[in-house]
């Protein structure tokens, strides 16, 4: 979905699904996170992807992000209703970084025998305007995982939207070979994911941080031109050899809300800690969470640095819309 520079404006690139739930004349720049990825790969520049259950929260990422002049993906946890999510995100864009590339991500685990309802699943998430679908088919029978995953993102993939299977098998996704194979099964089914996820642990080291750094290396070349999103929780010893190591896209692993959580009120960091539970016990986001905000807006612009991610918001900008056109 890529065009010239100075072709089209650059708000003309949020999909339609993002358009039809934003207020009249928002500027609040949600974009599919397929439109986001190539000038940063062909940049090798890095995007963090922050989960952000509260809007204190997604405000100081946004802030952060907005003075490095970072592109920024915000994640949907498990357990929150994505509407009033998706209101809380836009309506924090709109009023803090207008015009900055920001996508939003979503994850989908299918359960055995649970692909009718994962589907479902998808089709809520992507009319509540998220713009990244992630799909992990671990939990199911090996021989099932690639059309179950093709059939979950069929949706997303159909609007344009951007779409990520996991490795199954957690670190076993640093296995080249295991990855390779998992893109080969879900292309024989008819699905071209825009990236593949793989799931990691924090190193425990230095050493430790330089040989996940060189495993996803060579992960990132086997898949070629299928970009790398690192999932789990990295550690500041991780983040500066991402960039060299070829990840397109960076999973903060909770580190900015576990930051701030200490700041918050009791009442809101029960909510924050409970936000995974099944179903939708947590039907919007909470509200408060202020005296955090401060302390999450250090560790998402000390994340945004350390990964060499400021200035990608130019980047999108310009091959989307050109340099005229730059916010």
């Amino acid at each position: 979905m890529s065009a010239g520079p100075g072709k089209r404006p650059l708000l003309a690139f949020r999909p339609a699904s993002v358009v039809q739930r934003l207020r009249p004349r928002s500027e609040a720049c949600v974009l599919s996170l397929r439109d986001l990825l190539p000038p940063l790969r062909a940049a090798g520049r890095p995007v963090p992807l922050l989960s952000a259950p509260l809007p204190a929260l997604m405000r100081a990422a946004l802030l952060a992000c907005k003075e490095a002049r970072s592109a920024l993906g915000l994640g949907l946890p498990a357990g929150l209703a994505p509407e009033p999510w998706f209101a809380a995100a836009a309506a924090a864009a709109e009023e803090l970084a207008p015009r900055l590339p920001v996508f939003l991500s979503a994850s989908i685990a299918v359960a055995p025998g649970g692909v009718e309802a994962a589907v479902a699943h998808a089709y809520r998430l992507v009319e509540a305007g998220l713009t990244h679908l992630a799909v992990a088919v671990d939990r199911i029978p090996v021989a099932e995982r690639a059309r179950a995953a093709a059939q979950v993102a069929a949706q997303a993939a159909e609007r344009e939207l951007a779409v990520e299977c996991l490795v199954p098998g957690g670190g076993e996704g640093l296995d080249a070979d295991v990855a390779t194979a998992f893109l080969e099964e879900l292309q024989g089914w008819g699905l071209e994911p825009d990236l593949l996820g793989v799931r990691c642990e924090a190193p425990a080291g230095v050493e430790e941080a330089r040989a996940q750094a060189r495993a996803l290396a060579a992960v990132a070349r086997a898949l070629g031109p299928t970009p790398l999103l690192r999932r789990g929780p990295a550690g500041r010893l991780l983040l500066p050899v991402l960039r060299p190591a070829g990840v397109a896209v960076v999973e903060d692993g909770e580190a900015v809300l576990q930051a701030g959580l200490p700041a918050l009120p009791p009442a809101e960091r029960e909510a924050a800690l409970q936000r995974g539970a099944p179903g939708e016990r947590l039907r919007a986001p909470p509200a408060g969470g202020e005296g955090g905000e401060g302390l999450f807006y250090g560790e998402a612009a000390a994340l945004v640095e350390a990964l060499g991610a400021s200035g990608t918001a130019d980047l999108v900008v310009e091959a989307l819309a050109g340099p005229e056109r730059r916010p």
